[in-house]
């Protein structure tokens, strides 16, 4: 399905086909925002045009670190964020990086050009001895390896002290 390859495998062409099956352009940005805000989410608003051509729609949201917590923290609160939580335990090999690296975590990352440079992020779910951690994490630099080696570290980071940190709730 269009969903399993745009979580599993990050592939372009299937969240296109996805954010189209949503409508028109400005449709699509409402219905994401809309979903957003059943995540907790208040603020953050999806935009309906291109802002950067060659660039997403969708990808070129202005989504806070924080938002982004606070909305992965509740997915598994309702079936439909449950299914796309599942998916995002079976990512592929290739998009093992960052949370990635840390067994059992369930995550989603992205990447690209921005004005202000080159970004990786990831937003996702670990397992902890206390509960699951609700984790994003951003990383701006001159290239994808470099922001992904930066990413692992983060990770490592987040493996040695998952034990200690709180986890999100419904």
């Amino acid at each position: 399905s269009a969903e399993t390859a745009a979580i599993v495998n990050s592939d372009n062409a299937s969240a296109e086909s996805l954010w189209a099956s949503l409508g028109s352009s400005s449709q699509a940005a409402a219905a994401v925002t809309a979903v957003l805000r059943e995540g907790g989410d208040a603020t953050t608003v999806v935009p309906a045009q291109q802002l950067r051509a060659g660039f997403t729609i969708f990808g070129q949201t202005q989504w806070a670190l924080a938002d982004q917590a606070r909305f992965v923290a509740g997915m598994g609160c309702d079936e439909a964020g449950m299914e796309v939580f599942s998916l995002m335990g079976e990512t592929v090999a290739a998009q093992r990086w960052g949370l990635g690296t840390i067994p059992g975590a369930r995550f989603k990352g992205g990447w690209g050009s921005t004005p202000e440079g080159y970004v990786v992020r990831q937003l996702g779910i670990v397992p902890g001895t206390k509960g699951d951690l609700a984790v994003t994490l951003q990383v701006r630099t001159g290239t994808h390896e470099e922001g992904t080696a930066i990413a692992d570290e983060l990770a490592r980071s987040v493996r040695l002290h998952r034990g200690t940190l709180e986890a999100g709730r419904c």
